[in-house]
C-alpha cells in the first residue's frame, strides 16, 4: 500500500503529514490483514496442500506427521540400495542396459521373490520399502540375481543380437559362427567357461 500511495510518493509531503498517513496506512492493513489471510489460506488449498495434491494424482498418499520420520528414512535407505544395485547390474552388462531397463528387471526379480515365497510378507512394491530395502542389502543373493541374469539373460540376448547382425550386414558379412567364436573369445576367461559349458549342455 505504501509503494502505491502518490502522497507517500511526494517529495514534498511533510513529516507530520508522512506520519498521520502512514498511521492511517497501518490501521487500513491491521483491517484486511485477516481477509488477505484467508485468500492466502483458500489459494494454498487449491494448489499445494496434501489433500489436494493426492487429488489430483501429484502424490500416491499423504503420510501422517507422526509416522514421517520412519517413513522417509526406509524410503531413503530402500532408494538408495535400489540404485545401488542397479547400477551393479548395468556394468555387469557392459553397460548396454538403460536405468530403466536395469529397474525393469530389479522389479522382476522383486515379482519373482514374492511368488517362490522369499518376500512373501510383502505386498507392494512401491509401499513395502523396510522389506525390499532389506532384501535388496542382501548382497549374495543379490549377486545371485545379477549373475543368474547375465547368464541366462543377457548373454543370450547378445550372442542373437550379433549373430542377427552379422547375417543382416551384406558389405562385411561374417558367418554365425565366427561371430559367435570372436564374441565368446572377447569374454573373460571364467564367463568364457561358463558359457562354453551351458552351450555344451554341462
Amino acid at each position: 500500500m505504501q509503494q502505491l500511495d502518490a502522497e507517500l510518493l511526494s517529495p514534498n509531503i511533510e513529516a507530520e503529514e508522512k506520519k498521520r498517513l502512514l498511521d492511517e496506512i497501518k490501521k487500513r492493513e491491521n483491517a484486511v490483514a485477516s481477509i488477505y489471510s484467508q485468500v492466502a489460506t483458500h489459494f494454498a488449498d487449491l494448489h499445494d496442500t496434501p489433500g489436494r495434491m493426492l487429488a489430483v494424482g501429484a502424490v500416491r498418499k499423504v503420510v501422517p506427521w507422526e509416522e514421517a520420520r520412519s517413513y522417509f528414512y526406509f524410503r531413503l535407505k530402500r532408494r538408495t540400495q535400489e540404485f545401488y544395485i542397479r547400477d551393479l547390474l548395468i556394468r555387469e552388462c557392459k553397460n548396454k542396459l538403460t536405468k530403466k531397463e536395469a529397474g525393469n528387471v530389479i522389479h522382476s526379480w522383486y515379482i519373482d521373490a514374492v511368488a517362490n515365497g522369499t518376500l512373501s510378507n510383502s505386498e507392494s512394491w512401491e509401499e513395502d520399502d523396510r522389506i525390499i530395502g532389506e532384501w535388496l542389502s542382501n548382497i549374495n543373493v543379490m549377486k545371485k540375481c545379477i549373475k543368474d541374469y547375465y547368464a541366462t539373460t543377457f548373454i543370450p540376448s547378445e550372442i542373437k543380437h550379433l549373430l542377427s547382425s552379422s547375417m543382416e550386414d551384406e558389405e562385411n558379412f561374417y558367418s554365425p559362427s565366427s561371430t559367435l567364436n570372436s564374441f565368446i573369445a572377447s569374454l573373460p576367461q571364467e564367463e568364457k567357461q561358463n558359457l562354453l559349458s551351458t552351450l555344451m549342455g554341462n
